[in-house]
């Protein structure tokens, strides 16, 4: 298993690692929203998962946080036909209910789980 490179231990530490493994128990299965980040190692992944850790305090109990394992990239960029990276993807029960392609910061990623995350709400 490849690990992420050059990041915050605190911005991972607020991450589940996703692969072939976990990936229906941490995503598919789950009733609560899951935020999925889907980047490979390196500058721009730690650049984007420090925007992760800083909205981290106020959504932690509203939606889990995952980031892909490095081997496990390609085959869901297979599975969710997903041309580009970085890409962000929000899951509820199972079922993708938003996506965010390209760099992000605080403020356009809060807009997007706010949008995304209201509909979740009223079935918890």
């Amino acid at each position: 298993m490849k690990m992420k490179t050059e990041i915050d231990m605190a911005a991972l530490q607020l991450m589940n690692i996703i692969s072939n493994n976990n990936f229906e128990a941490e995503i598919l299965t789950t009733d609560k929203p899951v935020l999925l980040m889907c980047v490979p190692g390196g500058r721009v992944f730690a650049e984007q998962a420090r925007v992760l850790e800083q909205l981290s305090d106020r959504y932690s109990k509203m939606v889990d946080i995952g980031c892909l394992e490095e081997d496990f990239i390609n085959g869901f960029k297979r599975m969710y036909s997903i041309k580009g990276t970085p890409v962000f993807l929000l899951f509820y029960r199972g079922q993708e209910i938003g996506r965010m392609l390209g760099m992000t910061d605080k403020e356009r990623l809060e807009a997007f789980l706010e949008r995304n995350l209201q509909p979740t709400r009223n079935k918890r």
